[in-house]
């Protein structure tokens, strides 16, 4: 095959390798480019909700959960204070760093109080929080007479 020849081939497979890509430019800018919009109209309902109540009483934090939603819930608390803070709770369970409410908490019902205590008579007289997080989840049942632990919960109560 000549010098020629062979120049002639590969210039028109690469015109033909151009024009292919080139083809393909339209599609892929549709790709990139489209817009698609939805509106909702209607309203996302988790189906449970839940509300903490915090109340401080000489720099001792009460604390409750409420259940606000529509179906059974478990309940959980982490209270983040210093080394000078106590924390108890009739009905409640300390494991891995929270606090498990012992009863399923169906919609209406209040949690029994968790006591987030200063214990140190000689503390000195700074600023501190004593900062609380809660956690709820709704209430599956593997059987009917055991519930579904929540991922990451190291206790739910035990059904009756």
């Amino acid at each position: 095959m000549s010098k020629r020849k062979r120049t002639f081939l590969l210039a028109f497979a690469l015109a033909l390798m151009v024009a292919v890509a080139a083809a393909q430019v339209p599609a892929t800018l549709a790709y990139f480019t489209d817009v698609d919009r939805a509106e909702m109209n209607g309203v996302v309902d988790l189906a449970w909700k839940t509300e903490i109540h915090e109340k401080v009483v000489d720099n001792n934090k009460h604390v409750t959960i409420e259940n606000t939603g529509d179906t059974d819930v478990v309940v959980r608390v982490a209270v983040y204070a210093g080394t000078n803070v106590s924390v108890s709770g009739e009905d409640w369970t300390s494991k891995d760093g929270w606090w498990y409410y012992g009863k399923i908490l169906a919609p209406g019902e209040t949690t029994s109080e968790l006591l987030a205590e200063v214990i140190a008579a000689d503390m000195p007289q700074t600023d501190f929080n004593i900062v609380v997080v809660h956690e709820s989840s709704r209430v599956v049942y593997e059987n009917n007479t055991t519930l579904k632990k929540p991922a990451g919960w190291a206790l739910v109560p035990e059904v009756k």
